[in-house]
């Protein structure tokens, strides 16, 4: 059983930034993928369909990847010129349990996440304290951003608890300090119990 609470993520950059840098390094990785969103000016600056991934394998030294095609797994070529010669912003940034090598890998990756989120990159994050038996779905506490466009969904964070793996409130207090200090309110219902 899950606990969660809720809260409002501002539609500020600075402030996303902020609330991502707050996740204490000692936590042990993140997942998710941020990416460009289509309806800005700057699009023209951006590389097609061509991002970096950061992923457990290559601790901070990420990958040049083309985007994935849904539902068929196929990837499209990376446009390395558009990055490495026109020195363009990628399309997308994901994320593949990110940091796990070390705190100094986690602090430097999630560094590079709340750029991109200052850059007004959207999509969400997923950031893991421990794993329960070395089972990756196993979390004792997880911190959920979900990041929509200006004008679209409303942009929130969702902080899971699960005592079955060993997680209690008590293993927030920093993430709820670093919060509300931000300005940070709870949505509608403050906490669901989920089976």
């Amino acid at each position: 059983m899950e606990n969660q609470i809720f809260f409002a993520l501002p539609d500020n950059p600075e402030v996303r930034k902020k609330l991502v840098e707050s996740i204490p390094k000692d936590w042990k990785w993140f997942d998710g993928v941020l990416h460009f969103p289509p309806d800005q000016e700057m699009f023209r600056d951006i590389a097609y369909q061509t991002g970096y991934l950061f992923s457990r394998l290559h601790d901070i030294s990420p990958v040049i990847v083309g985007k994935a095609e849904q539902g068929s797994g196929k990837r499209h070529l990376p446009d390395l010129s558009a990055l490495m010669v026109d020195k363009k912003l990628p399309s997308f940034v994901a994320f593949e349990e990110a940091g796990r090598k070390s705190e100094k890998s986690f602090e430097i990756i999630r560094k590079i996440a709340a750029v991109f989120l200052r850059r007004g990159y959207v999509g969400h994050l997923s950031f893991v304290r421990s794993a329960h038996k070395y089972n990756r779905f196993n979390n004792s506490v997880r911190c959920d951003f979900r990041i929509y466009p200006h004008g679209g969904e409303p942009s929130d964070i969702k902080l899971v608890w699960s005592p079955e793996f060993g997680g209690n409130p008590s293993q927030l207090e920093a993430v709820l300090t670093a919060f509300y200090s931000l300005g940070l309110e709870r949505k509608d219902i403050d906490v669901r119990k989920v089976v």
